[in-house]
C-alpha cells in the first residue's frame, strides 16, 4: 500500500527512488574524495615549491 501512495503522489515507484537516493549519496561521498586529492595535492604541491625556492635569510625564524 505505501508503494502505491508514493506511485501515486510521484510518479514513481519505491525502488527508483530509493536508487536516487544513493545516487546522490555516491556522488556526494565522490566530491567529498575529489577535494581530499586535491587538497593532498595542493599541499605537495606548495612543498615542493617551498623545498625549491632558496629561503632568505629574512624568512628565518
Amino acid at each position: 500500500m505505501k508503494e502505491n501512495l508514493l506511485e501515486i503522489n510521484t510518479g514513481k515507484d519505491y525502488f527508483s527512488q530509493i536508487s536516487e537516493k544513493n545516487q546522490g549519496r555516491r556522488i556526494g561521498n565522490l566530491e567529498s574524495l575529489l577535494g581530499r586529492v586535491r587538497d593532498r595535492a595542493v599541499k605537495k604541491r606548495m612543498h615542493l615549491l617551498e623545498k625549491s625556492c632558496p629561503e632568505k635569510e629574512g624568512d628565518r625564524t
